[in-house]
């Protein structure tokens, strides 16, 4: 179940920054932040984090100001 969802998180997120596979967390670059202060300056930050284990996603940049945080399954019908 891990890897498909693995799958399409990076089918619209792209490349992970980091994952522990221990705790099944893993870093993205947030399309939100992206959105919002364009691309290129949030690129590599990987502020998203999403935890497969846990079935949840915070990014900990903008989730208060964006409402970036919730569950995996919230973040894909999203985006």
């Amino acid at each position: 179940m891990s890897q498909l969802v693995l799958g399409i998180l990076g089918n619209f997120l792209g490349d992970d920054r980091g994952h522990n596979h221990e705790s099944g967390q893993i870093k993205f670059d947030c399309p939100s932040c992206a959105e919002l202060n364009g691309s290129e300056k949030s690129r590599g930050k990987g502020n998203l984090e999403v935890n497969i284990n846990k079935g949840v996603f915070k990014c900990w940049s903008c989730y208060e100001t964006n409402n970036m945080s919730g569950s995996i399954s919230r973040l894909i019908k999203r985006y």
